[in-house]
């Protein structure tokens, strides 16, 4: 379909809304067209409306048998399952944990060495034959991984912890806790063009201009492994909350708090 080429190619060249208007037009006279349905999920969950567009990928699976639909369904299914073996439910509330690939690499390179120089350090001393080089070579090779881990925990986040009253957010050997009615407004930032793996929930207080915090919640590089569930809990406890480009600049909080209540599309024509 021609306006379907229309969609993909505005994709590309970053133009989400116009694409995103182009589909309602086909969905106004094609409810059903599974492609279209099937593009919006895409660009919705790219802009951090996760549970629609969660809803219409189960309409495209009830719709087509086209395996690419199929499979998009799937992955996202796989991960509302595997979301659950990284957070835990409390009596009030859930604790979201993050996974790091790069946390991962570190500790099994740091394994692997301890075990080497366990096995072959008699051998690499004789073949070195010079204490203070063994010494260089069992610093970088057993030591250093394991304070790049200690290095990673202190920097980065450890969990998220959320309540009925609260929101805590543990980082090294520290921890700030937010309550709910602190928190005017949160703002679900993105880009334009949905190639680029950037989405990041931002919280507004009453007292400053500055954020209260800001979490990287894209599909790649988000704080936690639950960052749909994250997102949706805290969208639940605060009033306002929008959704704006990366590019938008605010000169005040009232900015933010102004888009409470306006329509998407008039939300990107004042953001442009």
């Amino acid at each position: 379909m021609k306006h379907i080429k229309d969609v993909q190619n505005l994709i590309s060249e970053g133009n989400i809304q116009e694409a995103l208007e182009v589909l309602e037009n086909v969905l106004l006279f094609s409810p059903n067209n599974p492609q279209a349905l099937y593009l919006k999920a895409k660009i919705l969950d790219s802009l951090g409306h996760f549970q629609e567009s969660f809803l219409i990928l189960q309409k495209v699976n009830r719709l087509s048998d086209d395996e690419e639909y199929k499979t998009a369904f799937q992955e996202r299914l796989y991960e509302d399952r595997r979301d659950n073996l990284f957070s835990i439910p409390t009596e009030d509330g859930r604790v979201y944990y993050p996974f790091s690939r790069a946390l991962i690499f570190i500790s099994a390179i740091g394994l692997v060495s301890c075990l080497l120089f366990l096995i072959f350090g008699s051998n690499i001393y004789m073949a070195i034959n010079d204490f203070p080089t063994f010494l260089g070579v069992f610093f970088i090779a057993v030591i250093s991984p394991w304070i790049a881990i200690l290095l990673f925990n202190y920097f980065c986040t450890k969990k998220i912890s959320v309540t009925s009253q609260s929101i805590q957010i543990f980082q090294g050997m520290s921890h700030v806790t937010f309550l709910w009615d602190e928190i005017k407004c949160v703002v679900i930032q993105h880009e334009n063009n949905i190639n680029i793996d950037y989405l990041q929930l931002i919280a507004y207080g009453y007292q400053s201009k500055k954020p209260l915090f800001n979490l990287n919640i894209s599909r790649h590089k988000s704080v936690v492994v639950s960052r749909r569930h994250l997102t949706l809990f805290i969208l639940n406890k605060v009033k306002i909350f929008s959704y704006l480009p990366r590019n938008f600049l605010f000169e005040n909080r009232e900015e933010i708090i102004n888009f409470n209540g306006q329509n998407e599309e008039k939300l990107f024509q004042d953001a442009a």
